[in-house]
């Protein structure tokens, strides 16, 4: 598992994050921009997209090793609500925020989807 981690934040490390900028002028500095992350040993990054209904941004990772993982989405937006869901995107139990990051835990291999609006 931990060779396996390793592995995966190295290519991290060298393919993330994706950033699309437009520069008008070399004049200026370019605007930080602060946009989803996730963290926590063992977490990978699976979806971000618009829900089915269109009312939630559904956000999925899984634990892709053999033991217990907890770590954090890290929203660039104001978060109003989070809720777990299912992979069919049901809202279930509220999760609690605080400044637009939401904790997550994950049991070993286990697929984790959250809703944010």
């Amino acid at each position: 598992d931990a060779i396996l981690d390793d592995i995966e934040r190295a290519a991290d490390d060298a393919l993330l994050p994706l950033r699309g900028t437009t520069v008008s002028s070399a004049i200026t500095q370019p605007l930080r921009l602060s946009g989803l992350s996730l963290d926590g040993e063992g977490l990978r990054f699976l979806a971000c997209k618009e829900s089915e209904d269109g009312l939630w941004a559904v956000l999925r990772c899984a634990n892709i090793t053999g033991r217990a993982a907890s770590g954090s989405w890290r929203c660039g937006w104001q978060v109003r609500e989070a809720r777990q869901s299912r992979l069919d995107e049901q809202p279930g139990d509220p999760v609690g925020t605080r400044d637009s990051v939401i904790p997550i835990s994950l049991g070993p291999y286990e697929v984790g989807t959250v809703l944010v609006r």
